[in-house]
């Protein structure tokens, strides 16, 4: 009896203990299993805090993986930096490689170590594509450049990403120093008096150097346009150089000097020089011959100087030249440069963009879709038309093909109309019976329209064509050139009273909804007189400029001009002369 109450006890003991144990089992489980779940919900707060932060890594990251790299085309920089002018222009090509790139940062840095970041936006900017940038830093308050590096700009799923530095070019070389520390450098000479000298056609080119123990200075010039070196050779001064007559023709050039130390360090700078060729004064300057006869003055200027490829020769006689528009030259906020005295700027509208290789002389302009023009303030003002009886002359190069879109619309070549239809437009008018664009030249007072008009020549042939038109108080004139022959059209005689109005020429377009020009313009002016067609073909066309003015007294003045069938169109001014007669 004692003996199992004693089993009995220690069941009961064992039990409790093990279910004591059972329930200590059970608690260590339930607790490992609330702190996983504890773990795992603090876990996913973290996360949801943190993702974007990941997210916004995640971005960052994936523009160091991509591949893209641009190089700028040591040929094509072109630093000029003097007391007048600070530019720096380069060619930078995009290489193969994944990315939307859609600008560059580019950093100027001068020889102190302070550097500038200048931002270039693009619409695109695709793989192997070839962009010209140009970056007047005049403002930014740099010494002499040392270098110039490009960093990539990059649209990331919509965010805005900048890449690091890929490309550096150095104007001092790789960066070596002389014994004393001195930066290596070089300098072209005041690179606007780095001309041909006149008549030798010799070029003086003169540097300055920087740095320590240097050994050779060398030059290289290349053609502008790409087809590659004209001429090479050492200074042995490194100080200046005679490059002799006869090196190169008419034209643009890269002027690049390169100087190396006994380091082997070495540094560059470019200039770009127009080269206008021999055949001219002691001044580099026209030779006019002055014919006096009573009260007739002849100024007669020989267009075939040079190598043969002299292009034109004019005189502005009085001030009489009202516009000439090169379309080749721009002022630092981007306007066209007038070449008459009145210094017009042309404002360049709409899609209207320069061709640096495919003007008639030098560069043009090309325009693609109504809106795009060149309108010239202020213009309205100094060629006054008063009332209707004033004599003027305007001429254009222009070029279109069939292809180019003109299609059946009438096309503006030049125009100063108002809104009201008072003024003149010269334009090419597409006429449905030849399905040809023809020159006409209209002159309106708001109720008289009177006009000139040229058949059989189609201005969209894909050639460049010369169209003139005047008026001389009574008749409405134009003529176009058909190879090197002045084509005279249909004029008409003027019926109307004043055609004056108070809106300015416009190239390409006009006031209101008139269709724009679909092809190139060059070289487009205006004279207060009419101009004969053998003076209009002896201009552009002929060997030997020669124009009479009659009914003279007193002095009169002019300036005579010569210029070069290059793409540069480079050329020569004269001073004003005068004569008393």
């Amino acid at each position: 009896m004692g003996k199992k109450r004693a089993e009995r006890a220690s069941s009961f003991i064992f039990r409790n203990k093990k279910e004591k144990m059972d329930e200590r089992g059970l608690s260590g489980i339930i607790t490992m299993v609330l702190m996983i779940l504890l773990v795992l919900v603090a876990i996913g707060i973290i996360w949801f805090f943190a993702l974007p932060l990941f997210s916004n890594v995640g971005i960052e990251l994936d523009t160091g993986t991509f591949t893209t790299d641009f190089e700028i085309v040591e040929q094509s920089v072109i630093l000029v930096q003097n007391e007048m002018e600070n530019n720096v222009t380069f060619n930078l090509m995009r290489k193969v490689g994944e990315g939307d790139v859609t600008g560059v940062n580019v950093v100027l840095t001068d020889i102190d170590g302070n550097s500038e970041v200048v931002r270039k936006d693009f619409e695109s900017f695709a793989e192997l594509e070839t962009k010209r940038i140009s970056i007047e830093f005049s403002d930014l308050g740099l010494s002499a450049l040392a270098s110039v590096s490009v960093a990539g700009i990059f649209d990331v799923e919509g965010s805005e990403k900048t890449g690091g530095v890929v490309e550096e070019y150095s104007f001092t070389g790789d960066g070596g120093q002389g014994q004393q520390g001195n930066l290596l450098g070089v300098t072209i000479n005041s690179p606007g008096q780095n001309s041909f000298s006149p008549y030798e056609s010799d070029m003086q080119i003169s540097v300055t150097t920087r740095g320590d123990n240097i050994a050779e200075c060398n030059f290289t010039i290349y053609d502008y346009y790409g087809s590659g070196e004209q001429a090479s050779g050492m200074m042995t001064s490194c100080g200046s150089h005679t490059l002799q007559a006869g090196a190169l023709s008419p034209g643009r050039y890269i002027l690049t000097v390169n100087v190396r130390n006994s380091s082997d360090n070495h540094a560059q700078s470019s200039v770009a020089l127009d080269f206008v060729g021999r055949g001219f004064n002691s001044n580099n300057q026209p030779v006019v011959r002055e014919i006096l006869s009573g009260s007739d003055l002849t100024l007669e200027i020989d267009n075939q100087q040079g190598y043969g490829q002299i292009h034109y020769a004019f005189a502005d006689f009085n001030r009489d030249m009202k516009l000439w528009m090169r379309m080749d030259d721009l002022n630092s906020a981007g306007e066209l440069l007038d070449y008459s005295t009145y210094n017009h700027r042309g404002l360049i509208e709409g899609l209207s963009r320069k061709n640096m290789t495919h003007g008639r002389f030098g560069e043009s302009f090309n325009f693609y879709q109504d809106g795009d023009q060149i309108r010239i303030p202020g213009s309205e003002s100094t060629i006054n038309y008063g009332s209707g009886a004033d004599k003027f002359t305007v001429l254009a190069w222009i070029y279109a093909t069939n292809d180019s879109g003109l299609d059946n619309n009438d096309r503006q070549i030049v125009t100063d109309f108002s809104s009201g239809g008072v003024g003149w437009n010269l334009l090419a008018q597409y006429n449905p019976t030849s399905q040809m664009h023809r020159l006409v030249f209209g002159i309106n007072d708001g109720v008289n329209n009177n006009f000139c008009f040229k058949n059989n020549i189609d201005l969209t042939d894909g050639r460049w064509h010369l169209v003139a038109a005047y008026f001389d108080g009574n008749q409405v004139g134009c003529a176009v050139s058909d190879g090197g022959t002045l084509s005279a059209g249909t004029s008409g005689s003027y019926t109307g009273g004043n055609f004056g109005n108070a809106d300015p020429v416009i190239i390409s377009s006009g006031v209101g909804t008139l269709n724009s020009w679909n092809g190139s313009i060059d070289d487009v002016m205006i004279f207060e007189r009419t101009m004969s067609g053998l003076e209009v073909q002896s201009t552009f066309l002929g060997s030997v400029y020669r124009v009479t003015h009659t009914g003279l007294v007193g002095v009169q003045e002019y300036r005579a001009f010569v210029g070069n069938n290059d793409l540069a169109g480079t050329h020569v001014i004269s001073p004003i002369e005068s004569v008393n007669i």
